[in-house]
């Protein structure tokens, strides 16, 4: 998005940089830059505003907004961003569902989810316990594939699914936490 403002004395740009279109969003930012307000303070009083950058010279002022990246909703329809801190955002998304206690947000498990996020198409939800680890719900099935050797379940979990997809098998559950093989639950 970008946007201008010209008065008498100066000339007002917006530019904003997403990495998912957020139409409501350029809509706010836009009507607020027109109205005048400071629109800096404004800006920043927005959840989803990663930061703000403004740039003058002579006559022309410049802002530099850059949007947060929504990577999974919660129940309550906020978004995680990457490094999962919790947002609003007045768009609605098809993203996946995370589930995740606040106490085992860590590095390791913000990298897992963004992980399985990556590998596992069609993923609805993700949930995430200290006791069990990672269950997955894609529209084939539901897997557990717990918390180690995260890589190599979902490989595991990959060889499945196309197997039971060629054999037109209903949705599973599968439990991938064991060292030796699977549990497949029709």
């Amino acid at each position: 998005m970008s946007g201008l403002l010209k008065s008498d004395k100066q000339i007002v740009s917006a530019k904003v940089s997403m990495n998912i279109l957020c139409e409501e969003c350029i809509k706010d930012l836009k009507q607020n830059l027109y109205e005048g307000k400071n629109f800096a303070f404004y800006a920043k009083t927005k959840d989803w505003v990663k930061s703000i950058s403004k740039t003058s010279s002579n006559n022309l002022i410049t802002y530099k907004i850059d949007v947060k990246n929504p990577l999974f909703k919660n129940k309550n329809n906020f978004y995680f961003d990457e490094n999962f801190e919790i947002f609003f955002m007045p768009s609605s998304y098809q993203l996946p569902m995370l589930s995740i206690d606040d106490l085992s947000i860590s590095e390791d498990t913000i990298s897992q989810a963004i992980a399985i996020r990556n590998e596992i198409s069609e993923l609805k939800s993700l949930n995430y316990s200290n006791l069990s680890g990672w269950e997955i719900e894609t529209s084939n099935a539901i897997a557990y594939i717990g918390k180690a050797d995260l890589n190599q379940r979902i490989r595991k979990y990959k060889k499945i699914i196309v197997n039971l997809d060629e054999k037109n098998t209903k949705v599973p559950i599968l439990d991938l936490r064991y060292q030796q093989g699977y549990v497949l639950i029709k």
